[in-house]
């Protein structure tokens, strides 16, 4: 058997630091409480040998360490560090155990995992290269048994790994006070109390001391002691205690279930008002994410940003935010297909805040991912090479960034591609970038833009119509050239329609005329002439209940008009014959040339 426990040393800072990496070099203490009752209640390796001890007041830990970075205590960052942590052991094994009264411990069960990632130091090192990936630095330790790996990683720093049956050696040096790590939740059983009962830790600190009035300060120590001696003084509680020093343990792992739901979050000590430093943001958020995401063979097509405002002293200043005490601007990004890419992300992010800006600073930010499983693609030898997607999505949003800043009213500025320039509201335009999407009426060209998708690749091998009884099977050739004798006319549109100028006979038309010198177009041969055949008319009509209602009234004619030769030497014009598709719109009584027959 081969256990990992991955423990992250204080766990409250370390969670700050994630979400502010330039505080990593730094002496970083967490405050909790009420102002001005507030005292520390974390403090990192370089605040504690500066002189902060846990239960400092603040203006006691600011008069005494001079560039003290001081940060209260965030439970969200919490709740998204110990969410890392997890994705970051669920990319090596299915059989994690992670549970809320210990979150900066998770313990994973990597028996038979050697061959996919190497041996036990190839696959620590992995481990701790995949956390450093989502910003943590932990105590990562292997061991035969899952008490044995615990210990080692809450006294051991960097990476441990202990060999089976030498369990009491490598943790003989550790201190006693490292059993308090296990007291208060179910790992060694030593106390029916939850974690944080003050009853459970009373019990451990009462037996530390007695250990302590003993000499027994080490592990070795208490392991050396008989176990009849032991029980008679210090009950069962402490020969489990002495069983945990030795490296003995046979406690099974309970795997806790994967939640489906990554998130991000950053609190930020002072309002952001430009654009620069917010991306900065939007980029370390993205990252992590994405680790996150890669850890669990996950990929996202959906991704929602929400950014809580500075309460404005107009309550109609932050345009397109929702009122209330959190002041919010979401905005959703959707991508056409899967993918872990930050940089593609923050690109997009960007685009899309150029065009939809808050409007007002930015105090908080919430990141989080829709988890897909990531696509797989497989090339044709015969076929071309389509765009990659990430490429097609940023070209998308901006073609999208370009088109809704050219509909921007007048009076105001338009943005500038200055990475300092202030979040400044603007109006949003409708959605004109996409794919167009029919709509459920028999208007013609009635359609609606939607979120470009490309398509499924067609299959190699497309079933054929099955054939009626009686009938003969034609080969594939055969069919194929029975196809290609079918006569087909395509019809081109024309969008938007062309105006014209009808004349009628008995309520035919007998001769058309572009209205405008614009719609007269001779290389595609739209001109005017005389109509020497017309079918109609037929009558489409809708939507009489609403204010746009329609009705049209189509005729198929065939216009007999000239055009100049292509043979150079011919100075007379090419009469031609072309087939038009017209129709009078009978609510504004105008005439229209709707489409072309090929």
């Amino acid at each position: 058997m081969l256990f990992a426990c991955i423990f992250v040393p204080d766990f409250a800072v370390e969670a700050v630091v994630r979400a502010e990496p330039e505080l990593r070099t730094e002496a970083v203490a967490i405050l909790d409480g009420t102002p001005p009752l507030m005292r520390v209640v974390a403090a990192n390796e370089a605040a504690r040998t500066a002189g902060i001890d846990i239960g400092m007041a603040r203006m006691q830990a600011e008069s005494k360490v001079t560039g003290l970075a001081l940060r209260r205590r965030s439970r969200v960052l919490e709740n998204a560090a110990h969410a890392a942590l997890f994705d970051c052991a669920c990319g090596f094994s299915p059989r994690v155990e992670a549970s809320p009264l210990t979150p900066d411990t998770v313990v994973l069960d990597l028996d038979g995992l050697e061959r996919l990632f190497g041996p036990p130091p190839q696959l620590a090192r992995e481990i701790a290269r995949r956390a450093s990936a989502v910003g943590l630095e932990v105590n990562l330790a292997l061991a035969g048994n899952i008490e044995t790996a615990w210990l080692a990683a809450h006294g051991l720093p960097g990476l441990s790994i202990v060999p089976t049956s030498q369990e009491r050696e490598r943790l003989g040096t550790l201190p006693v006070d490292v059993l308090l790590s296990c007291a208060p939740g179910s790992l060694a059983q030593t106390f029916s109390a939850v974690r944080n009962s003050t009853k459970t830790l009373a019990g451990a600190a009462e037996m530390i001391e007695t250990l302590d009035r003993w000499g027994i300060r080490r592990l070795r120590d208490l392991a050396a002691l008989p176990e009849t001696a032991v029980q008679q003084r210090l009950g069962d509680a402490g020969l489990r205690w002495q069983k945990l020093a030795r490296g003995e343990g046979s406690r099974p792992l309970v795997p806790s279930e994967p939640p489906q739901k990554f998130e991000e979050a950053a609190e930020l000590e002072h309002p952001i008002a430009l654009l620069e430093p917010l991306a900065f943001l939007l980029n370390r958020m993205l990252e992590q994410l994405c680790a996150r995401l890669s850890a669990r063979a996950f990929a996202t097509r959906q991704l929602t940003l929400q950014l809580a405002l500075v309460p404005a002293a107009d309550p109609d200043a932050l345009q397109g935010t929702a009122h209330g005490d959190d002041r919010l601007h979401v905005i959703t990004l959707r991508t056409p297909v899967p993918m872990v890419e930050p940089k593609v992300f923050l690109k997009l992010l960007q685009l899309e805040l150029r065009v939809k800006p808050p409007g007002a600073p930015v105090e908080r930010l919430f990141l989080s991912a829709e988890p897909l499983p990531p696509r797989f693609t497989q090339g044709g030898l015969f076929l071309p090479t389509a765009p990659e997607p990430e490429k097609l999505a940023l070209m998308l949003a901006r073609i999208a960034a370009v088109v809704k800043a050219s509909t921007q009213p007048e009076g105001t500025q338009p943005e500038t591609k200055n990475s300092g320039a202030q979040l400044c509201p603007r109006s949003d335009d409708a959605e004109r970038v996409g794919s167009p999407e029919p709509l459920d009426t028999h208007r013609p060209d009635a359609f609606r833009m939607k979120t470009f998708s490309p398509p499924a690749p067609a299959s190699p091998n497309p079933p054929r119509p099955a054939t009626s009884a009686g009938a003969v099977a034609l080969n594939g050739e055969q069919a194929e050239a029975q196809e290609a004798a079918i006569p087909r006319a395509g019809l081109r549109r024309f969008r938007p329609p062309l105006a014209l100028e009808v004349t009628l006979r008995d309520g035919n038309p007998v001769r058309i005329k572009p209205a405008t010198i614009d719609s007269v177009n001779l290389d595609r041969q739209i001109a005017g002439g005389n109509c020497i055949w017309a079918a109609g008319p037929w009558h489409e009509s809708g939507d009489w209940w609403g204010p746009d209602g329609w009705s049209h009234e189509v005729w198929d004619v065939a216009v007999e008009t000239s055009r100049p030769s292509p043979n150079e030497h011919a100075r007379k014009a090419e009469t031609i014959t072309v087939l038009y598709r017209i129709y009078r719109d009978a609510i504004q009584n105008s005439w229209f040339l709707e489409a072309m027959y090929d």
